[in-house]
């Protein structure tokens, strides 16, 4: 059974099925047929485009978690970095009172230093005077007594 209408010569060729009284119900059934084929064939191909739809959806869904994932690992390393920086600026901050604390503790015990020094002078002096004033005295009663 033949099932184009047309022959290779782009006539209407005359099949031994459409001669006589059945030929327009025949050609209703082809059309019809070729229509439920078409019909099937655009089904088809929405559901190969719905199919691409959704691959594409599913695509972009895996693009945007990496792209989350992605910036969840940045903005954990960016804190990271930042909370360090902290933490080393604040190190940073008691090693400078640490050194001012021993600087100030160094200038105390030179100032204490400085003190005991200028006691131990002003008692050298005190004892110089009390030496002196005890030879003078001294000589004053030697120098009356002769």
């Amino acid at each position: 059974m033949q099932t184009a209408l047309i022959d290779d010569k782009g006539k209407w060729a005359e099949h031994h099925h459409l001669k006589g009284k059945g030929k327009v119900h025949d050609i209703q059934n082809r059309l019809g047929s070729v229509e439920i084929d078409l019909a099937r064939a655009i089904k088809a191909k929405q559901v190969d485009d719905h199919d691409d739809d959704d691959l594409d959806n599913l695509d972009l869904a895996n693009k945007i978690k990496k792209l989350e994932e992605d910036f969840g690992r940045l903005l954990k390393a960016k804190k990271a970095k930042e909370s360090k920086k902290a933490k080393e600026a604040k190190k940073a901050r008691e090693a400078k009172k640490a050194k001012k604390a021993r600087e100030i503790e160094l200038k105390v015990k030179e100032a204490k230093k400085a003190k005991e020094a200028e006691l131990k002078v002003k008692k050298a002096k005190e004892e110089k005077e009390a030496m002196l004033a005890e030879l003078k005295a001294k000589n004053a009663k030697e120098a009356m007594l002769t």
